[in-house]
C-alpha cells in the first residue's frame, strides 16, 4: 500500500450530510449542510487515506483489465502521493491537483484510476 500522511490536525466529526430534495435538476455531489456547519477538508483526506487501501485492492484485482496490478500500483503511488499532499501543504496540493474538497478528491481518484 502507499504511505500514509502525517495525522491531520483537528476535529473530523462529521455531521450527517442530507440530500437536497429532488426537483428538476439535482447534482448529486451537492449535500444541503445545516446553518453554519463547515467541514475541514482534511477531514475528507483522512476519509479518502482509510478507503485507500480498498481502492487498491479493488482495482488490483478487476477482471476485465489486463494490467490490472500495474496499473493498480500505479494508482497507489500517485493517489498516496496527492493524498499525502494535501495533509502536508493544502495551498502547494491546490495548485498542483485543485481545490481541497470532497469532490476534488473524487474527481482525482476516478482519473487516477483510469
Amino acid at each position: 500500500g502507499g504511505g500514509a500522511a502525517p495525522e491531520a490536525q483537528g476535529s473530523c466529526d462529521m455531521p450527517p450530510l442530507p440530500q437536497l430534495p429532488a426537483g428538476e435538476y439535482q447534482d448529486p455531489n451537492t449535500f444541503e449542510l445545516p446553518g453554519s456547519v463547515n467541514v475541514p477538508g482534511q477531514c475528507f483526506v483522512k476519509v479518502f487515506l482509510k478507503a485507500h487501501p480498498s481502492f487498491c485492492r479493488r482495482a488490483a484485482e478487476d477482471p476485465e483489465v489486463e494490467d490490472a496490478r500495474e496499473r493498480a500500483s500505479a494508482f497507489d503511488r500517485n493517489f498516496s502521493t496527492a493524498l499525502s499532499a494535501y495533509a502536508q501543504d493544502v495551498a502547494g496540493a491546490e495548485q498542483e491537483y485543485g481545490k481541497l474538497c470532497c469532490y476534488t478528491l473524487c474527481t482525482l481518484r476516478d482519473r487516477m484510476l483510469r
